[in-house]
């Protein structure tokens, strides 16, 4: 678990909270737009450039790839994974050989954005190397015949500090939360380096029109924001909570 904090929180003025009503489910976000899509669900779109379009759902919904895709491409659905024993105990896990597990709220979780995501027709699927991003994604893909691959590149980021207090991390990068790289870890940019080879490789490998699943971790999806236009600050500090995604178009 590597997030970042900021060094002073939004003001209420500028959060939006979104409910829905048949769920008790708050999920928070900085409003810049809202799209309402079938099934009661929400969708805060920013457009970065005149060919790429960023969404983040911010209430899980049930929805298709041509709601979310019309520009055509490679549509990527990016899943943080459930909670995991790490986020619970505010410590650091960035070695996938110690096991750490999703808890019963990250199950459920997990099992939740499976339900939501059910009529999403997923061509192929990307996991990192690390058990509680494998739990989710096997919660997500339960029932359906989609090749669950296994790729390093969209590990959680390497921070160095395995084990020890994620305050620790924060105190550290915050300063220059871009560019500060932790002995033995990296540095958000470098890490915007490895996930971009890893996007790189989609176009490639996968024909327009294809929907990729990627269940990975807060810092990586982040780091996908970065790549696809936003400011690489503001998304080394933004949040997206467990068992949330975002939405990316990927122009071949």
């Amino acid at each position: 678990m590597l997030r970042l904090l900021r060094k002073k929180d939004k003001s209420h003025e500028d959060r939006l909270f979104i409910r829905r009503q048949s769920r008790d489910i708050v999920r928070l976000g900085v409003m810049t737009g809202i799209v309402a899509l079938p099934g009661g669900a929400f969708l805060l779109a920013a457009v970065e450039t005149g060919l790429r379009r960023f969404n983040r759902t911010l209430m899980p919904s049930a929805f298709t790839p041509e709601q979310m895709g019309e520009q055509g491409g490679i549509t990527l659905i990016a899943v943080r994974h459930g909670e995991s024993e790490a986020n619970v105990g505010g410590f650091i896990n960035d070695d996938p050989t110690r096991p750490i597990a999703l808890t019963d709220t990250g199950r459920e979780q997990a099992r939740q954005a499976g339900i939501a995501l059910q009529t999403v027709a997923f061509d192929v699927a990307y996991v990192s190397e690390f058990p509680r991003a494998q739990q989710t994604a096997r919660f997500i893909l339960a029932g359906r015949s989609c090749t669950l691959n296994v790729d390093p590149r969209i590990n959680e980021r390497i921070s160095g500090m395995d084990g020890r207090h994620v305050d620790e991390f924060n105190t550290l990068v915050l300063p220059d939360p871009v560019n500060t790289q932790p002995p033995q870890g990296e540095s958000f940019r470098q890490q915007m380096a490895r996930v971009g080879r890893f996007m790189d490789d989609l176009k490639q490998r996968h024909p327009h029109g294809s929907t990729v699943l990627v269940v990975s971790h807060e810092n990586p999806i982040m780091a996908m924001r970065a790549i696809m236009g936003a400011d690489p600050e503001t998304a080394a500090l933004d949040h997206l909570g467990n068992g949330e995604w975002i939405t990316l178009e990927l122009v071949l």
